[in-house]
Order: C-alpha cells, then sequence, then structure tokens
C-alpha cells in the first residue's frame, strides 16, 4: 500500500456491470469499488463508488444543463463543473478538451478532460512541501433535450511531480499503476455506460 496516499495498486483489473441511479444507468466499473451509499448517505442525484483497496473514487453527478453563451458553450459548460468541484485551496492544473463518443449513446455530446490538483499553501502558492496530487479523469455528459448534464469524477489520488506550466499528463503511455487504473475507468464507463430508463430525466 502507499503509505502517502492509501492506494493500493490494481495488478488485476476486472470490471462488472452496476448499475446506478436504481438501474436507470447502467457502466462497468472495477470489481473492487463499492457502493459508498451503504455505508453513508448520498445525495439522491449522484453515486458515488470507491475503491475497497484504496483511495480512488468515482462520483456521478445529474445536474441542471449548464447553458454558456457561444460557440464554446460545451467547453464551457465543463469549466463551470470542474471549478463547482475543486476546492479553493487545491491548485488546478486542466488538460485539453476531447470529444468522446459513447458505444451505446452515440449522439450525446460527450467529452473528456484530464486534470491535476495540489494543495496550496497558506499564503495562496503551491505546497512545494506536499507530494499528495489528485489526477481527475473527468467525463461530461450533455443532454440537452432534457437539460441536464451528467458530470463524472474519477480522483486518483496519487505521489508525484507539479512542474507548474509542464502538465504531467496522466493519458501518457507510461504511467503508475494508479494513474493507468484511473485511464482503464475512464475508457470502461466510455465503452459501457448506458441510459436505460429515461424516465430518470424529469422533462420540464
Amino acid at each position: 500500500m502507499n503509505a502517502a496516499t492509501g492506494n493500493a495498486p490494481m495488478s488485476d483489473f476486472k470490471v462488472i456491470e452496476t448499475e446506478l441511479f436504481g438501474g436507470a444507468i447502467t457502466a462497468a466499473f472495477p470489481a473492487s469499488f463499492f457502493d459508498v451509499s451503504n455505508i453513508r448517505p448520498i445525495p439522491d442525484n449522484e453515486e458515488v463508488y470507491m475503491d475497497r483497496n484504496g483511495l480512488t473514487n468515482i462520483i456521478i453527478d445529474i445536474g441542471q444543463l449548464v447553458d454558456c453563451e457561444g460557440v464554446a458553450d460545451d467547453a464551457g459548460a465543463f469549466r463551470f463543473h470542474i471549478e463547482d468541484v475543486v476546492d479553493s485551496k487545491q491548485r488546478l492544473c486542466i488538460g485539453s478538451l476531447v470529444r468522446e463518443t459513447l458505444r451505446h449513446d452515440s449522439a450525446l455530446p460527450t467529452y473528456s478532460i484530464v486534470a491535476m490538483t495540489r494543495p496550496m499553501s497558506h499564503g495562496g502558492s503551491v505546497d512545494e512541501q506536499s507530494v499528495e496530487l489528485t489526477a481527475m479523469y473527468l467525463v461530461l455528459i450533455r443532454l440537452k433535450e432534457k437539460k441536464t448534464d451528467m458530470f463524472i469524477q474519477i480522483n486518483v489520488p496519487y505521489e508525484g511531480n507539479w512542474a507548474e506550466g509542464d502538465f504531467v499528463n496522466p493519458l501518457a503511455e507510461s504511467l503508475t499503476t494508479e494513474l493507468e487504473t484511473g485511464r482503464k475507468i475512464m475508457l470502461a464507463i466510455l465503452e459501457t455506460f448506458q441510459i436505460k430508463d429515461w424516465n430518470l430525466f424529469v422533462d420540464d
């Protein structure tokens, strides 16, 4: 086990189909992840799963469609969601926006971004003494006809180097076990995510 982050490597990556929001949505999650709602209350519009062997977690949030004006409205909406979940005491580094395709719902506008956070010092600068980073594999699925955004976070705490202006790419070919697992989870969700019951989303 990693002493600094509490993350244990997932050497044998296996996924199982997981029912979300009462079965209205399904997606493949790692077999070692458990439903956090079994141990503490979770809001009705969220699903939270966590690795039994570490701190990596998946959060799926159903929220109101973020309406940003202009040609970059999807990118602007993604930025809004990211800034909404990142603590103001964290330094944020955001990678490039990538257009994705859901295998089962290819018509839905879907995007991914990989971001990193690191704690700030009390003076507001990056805490250079800290090596506790979090890679965030993020997916935004836009259900515009339902006026809904689905925001998926795969949060991976790990030890690493922070170089301001030199984004450490968690999508690179050579990754630590923790980051490789985060990437695999994101790819598995994009491949298997499926809306089974559209009545989950209330029409205005």
